[in-house]
């Protein structure tokens, strides 16, 4: 074994199956299931290709490439592409390599690995242990042995450097109750450590801020700039179980003053009236590198309320909807922001973009929306896709889409795997050719139905 190759039991992954099961498509996944699914092309030999795909575990097909390999792995309903998962919601971009835990995500462009574990904690810049597919005819790079071509799955910290950190934001670890009553517990008289404006320190030396109840780890000169304030010292681990998304309604500061409020991981630009409205809120004095990673339009399934008219919009597929009282109460009266109208703005579009699985929660009926266009599934088309994760949203969200996706989309069909190409309003069948030659092309899954909805060319 060198120093650039460990065993599974070491990096806590399995090295034979089975796959540590429990999510569903699309669903919340624990981090060491990620991990094994993705050691399971691994172990089965799956060999790098843009034209075939391989099952996983369950025996759903992800194409055989980079961004296939982490599809797969994420347990999503279809592969994206490099290109996609860059603008897709369903990410979050993190502020710092630091910040990766096992079962994140590298991204650059045309290219995409999976985070496993650093070769050092205390010294990040010792690099770190990745899954990783690259050449035509190789194996997956991994951690446990090397490739059909002899390399193993490792990158430097300059490597490292070359990538945007990301994080599937239904990634959660494995619940560690005894662990968990214990920091409770707390020390008599320290706040918590999720406390906002808290000071951590781990025993491996690296100092958190709490902003929202997330922990982000400082680098020294950002620490230096925050006065080099107390900080509390904590148990290892301390950190892994808090929550992965900044609460809705936070308000931070940067150094010069502006402030930002935080709804569902994206950052608006309060003026000093919107600040004055909203009741003067507390902010936490953040580094600058915290906000720039936030994006403007927040994750699916967020709910913003004008705080002059009192409306309540939904984000689904960075697209808003308002909701009516009735419609609101129908999902719950989920949890809500007060925002100023600057905030929805930023939100232009009323079709959301991508791929989702929206129930009515009135009639319970599941459509499948991909690129502007619903289809109302059967029981059987449901289970079909493989029961997948769900969003509630009213009728009236779903009746402003229509039966055709967008110009220029591409559907594999589940039955068969067919791959069609969305043009002038109409569906063509493509070419075993044609088909191989895509590469890396976003072709969602959809039910047969979905299909035949749209007129044959």
């Amino acid at each position: 074994m060198t120093d650039t190759e460990f065993s599974a039991a070491q990096l806590g992954i399995l090295a034979r199956d089975p796959v540590p099961a429990g999510s569903s498509v699309d669903g919340q996944i624990q981090r060491s299931e990620i991990l094994g699914r993705a050691q399971f092309w691994v172990n089965h030999k799956v060999t790098y290709t843009q034209s075939a795909s391989a099952p996983d575990p369950r025996g759903r097909r992800y194409r055989r490439d980079c961004s296939g390999l982490v599809s797969m792995a994420w347990h999503l309903s279809s592969s994206r592409t490099t290109y996609t998962f860059a603008s897709w919601s369903g990410k979050i971009r993190l502020s710092s390599l630091h910040d990766l835990r096992p079962g994140d995500a590298l991204l650059r462009s045309e290219h995409i690995e999976l985070f496993v574990k650093w070769k050092n904690k205390a010294n990040h810049a010792a690099g770190a242990y990745v899954y990783s597919f690259n050449h035509t005819g190789e194996t997956v790079e991994n951690p446990t042995a090397p490739t059909n071509q002899g390399r193993i799955g490792f990158d430097t910290w300059s490597e490292l450097s070359t990538y945007t950190p990301i994080r599937y934001r239904k990634a959660v670890n494995a619940p560690r109750p005894t662990l968990l009553a214990a920091r409770s517990a707390g020390s008599a008289g320290s706040p918590p450590p999720n406390s906002d404006g808290s000071l951590v320190r781990e025993p491996d030396g690296g100092i958190n801020l709490i902003v929202g109840g997330v922990p982000f780890e400082l680098e020294p000169a950002e620490y230096a700039a925050l006065g080099s304030p107390q900080v509390r010292d904590i148990p290892a681990d301390t950190l892994e179980d808090m929550p992965e998304l900044m609460r809705d309604g936070t308000i931070v500061a940067t150094g010069d003053g502006t402030r930002f409020l935080i709804a569902g991981n994206a950052k608006y630009r309060l003026t000093p009236a919107d600040w004055d409205a909203l009741g003067k809120p507390s902010s936490v004095t953040v580094p600058a590198r915290l906000v720039d990673v936030l994006d403007v339009v927040p994750i699916d399934d967020t709910f913003l309320r004008d705080a002059a008219t009192h409306t309540v919009w939904q984000i689904l597929g960075a697209a808003k909807y308002p909701l009516t009282q009735a419609e609101y109460t129908s999902l719950g009266s989920p949890a809500h922001v007060d925002v100023p109208a600057g905030f929805l703005d930023a939100v232009a579009s009323r079709t959301p973009v991508g791929s989702y699985f929206l129930r009515d929660p009135l009639s319970a009926i599941v459509y499948q929306v991909v690129a502007g266009a619903e289809h109302p599934l059967s029981a059987a088309e449901y289970a079909a896709l493989g029961q997948p994760d769900v969003i509630d949203a009213p009728l009236g969200f779903v009746m402003t889409l229509g039966p055709v996706p967008r110009e220029h989309t591409y559907l594999t069909r589940n039955s068969d795997g067919e791959i069609f190409e969305v043009r002038d309003g109409t569906r063509r069948a493509l070419t075993a050719d044609e088909a191989a030659a895509l590469g890396e092309v976003d072709c969602p899954t959809v039910a047969d139905g979905f299909l035949d909805a749209i007129p044959n060319a």
